[in-house]
């Protein structure tokens, strides 16, 4: 198992806010210099926990993301954008390319929440599951 807090404010650009550009007269998507940085900032921190070799098999991801409470928000949970689904796209790609597991298709019990709080962060706990 491996699990980790990184208490920082968690980012507001995601998986989905990429641009579109015209290259030789074709289409093409590419990231936002936002979505660089805010990809940037998770490999620098979740890096610090890689496992020495990729799990294997079957996993459970659970992550937490705490965003900072502020007067103006008076909801302690966070309905507003970034949404939760490309929040957790993002961090899956950043673990999958640092190799904590082989493939997000891996991942077959996601459990994840947002919130607000005065001390924001990002937790993570990830675990192997064995045959039931």
């Amino acid at each position: 198992m491996i699990r980790f807090t990184i208490p920082i404010d968690p980012p507001t650009v995601t998986f989905q806010d990429k641009c579109l550009g015209i290259r030789y007269g074709k289409p093409y998507m590419y990231e936002s210099p936002k979505l660089k940085d805010a990809k940037a900032m998770i490999r620098a921190h979740v890096g610090k926990y890689k496992p020495a070799e990729p799990m294997k098999g079957p996993i459970k991801l659970s992550v937490y993301w705490v965003f900072r409470y502020t007067k103006a928000s008076k909801e302690q949970w966070m309905v507003r954008k970034p949404d939760l689904d490309n929040l957790n796209k993002m961090l899956q790609d950043v673990m999958q390319d640092l190799q904590f597991f082989e493939d997000d298709s891996q991942i077959v019990i996601l459990q994840a929440a947002k919130t607000r709080f005065k001390n924001p962060c990002i937790s993570v706990e990830l675990m192997e599951l064995k045959d039931i």
